[in-house]
């Protein structure tokens, strides 16, 4: 598997996967600790992206486990990752969501059979190995165009650490941050509709 700069990932954080069949990640927040598993899955390259934002292992397994998935509510009491998740404040229409992701050891990986991104069996495992190091804005109303800036502004001040730090975020709505923002770099997906997050 060929992953190009222009797939999105140049930043992302490549590992060995600890088993055979995929990768295993000891969580200790807060206690006791726990494990989580993440299998290796048959990805093609040019659908690796849209996997990593938008992959639902739960309903097939032919998927990775996306970041929706691990992301997808705003109650606290329903999952720990909601204090990771902004609510733009949309409800109905075309939704979408933006995503700030640090990449690095104990952080966000990607898995291979051999730790290379270049892995030529094409499987892969998205590893969270710190649900802190991803901030989902959820309910983004693209009709409507809300103010990106300060909503990603506010995500990457969510992060731990910027380092390692990349932006990702719907065509649509990307125009106002170019590049970058406050130095992390900034990448386009392709055009997709999220459900309401609540």
């Amino acid at each position: 598997m060929i992953v190009a700069e222009a797939d999105g990932l140049q930043d992302a954080y490549w590992l060995k996967a600890n088993c055979a069949e995929g990768h295993k990640t000891t969580l200790r927040a807060p206690l006791p600790a726990f494990d989580i598993f993440d299998p290796l899955v048959f990805v093609a390259r040019d659908d690796l992206l849209r996997q990593i934002f938008a992959g639902n292992g739960h309903l097939s397994v032919d998927e990775l486990t996306g970041l929706s998935a691990r992301y997808s509510t705003l109650d606290a009491q329903k999952a720990q990752s909601a204090t990771c998740v902004i609510d733009a404040g949309g409800r109905r229409g075309a939704l979408h969501s933006a995503w700030a992701v640090c990449w690095g050891q104990h952080k966000v990986g990607l898995a291979t059979r051999d730790g290379a991104p270049l892995h030529s069996d094409g499987f892969v495992a998205l590893v969270v190995a710190d649900f802190r190091y991803v901030i989902r804005v959820a309910n983004i109303n693209a009709q409507r165009y809300p103010d990106i800036v300060p909503l990603m502004s506010r995500a990457l001040l969510l992060l731990p650490t910027a380092s390692g730090a990349m932006l990702y975020v719907d065509e649509r709505l990307s125009g106002p941050l170019g590049d970058s923002l406050r130095g992390v770099p900034v990448c386009t997906l392709p055009y997709h509709e999220d459900e309401l997050v609540a």
